[in-house]
């Protein structure tokens, strides 16, 4: 639970001033709500609303895996998986990852250099990898995607789905064996 308070302090922290720079650069966009929902994407902002420490209250059950990278003594990106879920391609058990971030120091935005590439594919693939070895699961798994994470989960070949009215109408995309197998690759 320290980890976890840790990173949402120093993670909402960050946040906030990412936000008072986007709201400092365009002061307009307290006016304009498709421009702040631009501004939103734009900034990497879109999991504003997360709260990692009722997440670690709530999602603190077995079938629940929380998945840490840190360096520099911080956490640099964080994932909760959920298992076992079943796959739309086989009816195989697979995981499904209920949430994944990276701190927004590590995020693309404009003028700004992130300090980590590519956290939020080492996640998955770390994540493929447990789920192989340690669950005994094939490789492949699933979730939903915020609006600004669908072209991400596109490129890593997943398959998407259909926009889920019971998960606040995120598409739902799942990676069947060889997008996961090419996951894998990518971090080797």
């Amino acid at each position: 639970m320290e980890l976890v308070s840790d990173m949402h302090t120093s993670w909402s922290i960050y946040k906030m001033g990412v936000f008072n720079e986007m709201l400092s650069e365009h002061p307009q966009a307290k006016q304009d709500q498709k421009l702040f929902s631009d501004l939103v994407a734009k900034y990497s902002l879109g999991d504003w609303g997360w709260n990692w420490l009722d997440k670690a209250i709530h999602l603190n059950h077995d079938e629940y895996v929380w998945i840490f990278l840190v360096a520099e003594e911080k956490v640099q990106a964080a994932s909760i998986i959920y298992h076992p879920k079943t796959s739309r391609f086989d009816g195989e058990k697979i995981f499904y990852i209920d949430y994944l971030a990276t701190a927004n120091w590590n995020r693309p935005r404009p003028n700004f250099s992130k300090q980590f590439s590519t956290l939020g594919t080492k996640l998955i693939a770390f994540s493929i990898d447990y789920a192989m070895n340690t669950l005994g699961y094939r490789p492949g798994f699933s979730l939903h995607s915020l609006p600004d994470a669908e072209s991400f989960y596109s490129k890593l070949g997943m398959t998407a789905f259909e926009k889920d009215r019971e998960k606040e109408n995120l598409m739902y995309f799942e990676a069947d064996v060889e997008a996961s197998q090419n996951i894998l690759g990518l971090v080797q």
